[in-house]
């Protein structure tokens, strides 16, 4: 439907972006690891897109680039992988340790919330022939500066369903100056023990 979006940034409220579009406002849902990426509230941004329409809603996926867009539409392929489970796991493992666990550590995967030892498992086995052309890209360089990426970190914690309480609590313990993702997976290690 929508290749990309361009516009400015309207509004972050993790895990969606407002993305203003000639004075439409498109709501998409980013992985966590775009956050650490965003420019200033109205600044351009442009995003790639996928679009799923359902009988009872309709969602736009944005990415700032075609491969991880791309990289989603192949995980959402997978038989038991929708959006929500693909939009996980490209948001609680960065870009380079989710292709390496897909050749070959179930382990890992199984870390990310919804993704059970079966779900891994056909994962190894879907991407197997896959991987090649996802193993050279780089990931994008964060730049954030702490308090806000403390904030987004938050933001992205109770989207997850976190109560706020604990979500504050986990991220004191958290020490250091770090990126939204950084702050948001050292987060969910200390709520995973």
């Amino acid at each position: 439907m929508f290749h990309f979006l361009r516009g400015q940034l309207a509004m972050i409220v993790a895990p969606f972006v407002v993305l203003d579009v000639q004075g439409v406002g498109y709501e998409m849902q980013v992985p966590l690891s775009t956050f650490d990426h965003l420019p200033a509230i109205a600044q351009n941004l442009t995003l790639f897109t996928h679009v799923v329409v359902r009988e009872d809603a309709e969602q736009i996926f944005g990415f700032l680039s075609i491969q991880e867009r791309d990289f989603f539409r192949e995980l959402i392929k997978v038989n038991g992988i929708g959006p929500k489970a693909a939009l996980s796991l490209l948001s609680h493992l960065p870009f380079d340790q989710l292709v390496a666990a897909l050749s070959n550590n179930h382990a890992l995967l199984t870390k990310v919330p919804g993704i059970g030892k079966k779900t891994a498992e056909r994962l190894v086995i879907e991407f197997r022939d896959k991987l090649d052309a996802y193993l050279t890209l780089q990931p994008l360089q964060t730049a954030t500066p702490p308090q806000a990426a403390r904030r987004e970190a938050l933001s992205a914690l109770l989207a997850l369903g976190y109560k706020e309480a604990e979500a504050q609590h986990v991220l004191k313990k958290v020490e250091g100056e770090h990126s939204a993702q950084q702050y948001i997976r050292m987060a969910l290690s200390f709520l995973a023990k």
